[in-house]
């Protein structure tokens, strides 16, 4: 582990060699430039943890990585949007962008078909716009859906009732509009709303 010194410069793109590494913490430091765009290859990642730096740049190719479990990119400078490729991320529990205020686009619908798995999904104080996808309902084993300080408009989606292990829902300082689904009131585990 590297987390948590006073590491800058950029993180080194040989480190893609590294094979057999099953977790990467470089987070809480002041690296900066772009994520190195082979970490795809570095397919034994269980966990990759490179929150609170200064990253920037785009998401990078993210489809080798079919081993990841825990994908934490909050709180750096990254942009462009978020990757379709991350659905395919099949035994991921724990996705956190947030705090990337130049990440922008939709949420991809797709991370509803894609992450079975996915507990904890964090996409909030970004740039995001278009609606909530009703696909996220699809998401039965999510607890914590935090979507709150983007441009989100449209519904709340119905479909949102499906998910019963939810237990925080965080949807505030948005545009939505309408109604409340009813559905909300079947989450029995939701602790905070």
């Amino acid at each position: 582990s590297l987390r948590e010194n006073q590491l800058t410069g950029s993180i080194p793109a040989e480190f893609s060699a590294l094979v057999n590494l099953e977790a990467l913490y470089m987070d809480r430091n002041a690296l900066t430039g772009s994520i190195p765009i082979d970490i795809g290859k570095m397919n034994k990642l269980k966990e990759v943890s490179i929150y609170k730096n200064i990253l920037s740049g785009t998401i990078p190719p993210m489809a080798g990585l079919n081993n990841l479990q825990l994908l934490y990119l909050e709180e750096n400078y990254l942009s462009g949007s978020i990757p379709d490729d991350i659905s395919g991320l099949r035994k991921l529990t724990d996705l956190r962008l947030r705090s990337n205020a130049r990440i922008s686009g939709t949420i991809p619908s797709t991370l509803g078909l894609g992450l079975s798995n996915l507990k904890s999904l964090y996409l909030d104080r970004m740039n995001l716009s278009g609606s909530i996808p009703s696909e996220l309902g699809k998401l039965t084993n999510l607890e914590d859906l935090q979507l709150y300080d983007n441009s989100l408009e449209g519904a709340i989606p119905y479909e949102l009732k499906f998910l019963t292990n939810l237990k925080r829902l965080y949807l505030d300082t948005n545009y939505l509009q309408g109604v409340i689904p009813d559905g909300l009131s079947k989450l029995v585990n939701l602790h905070s709303l």
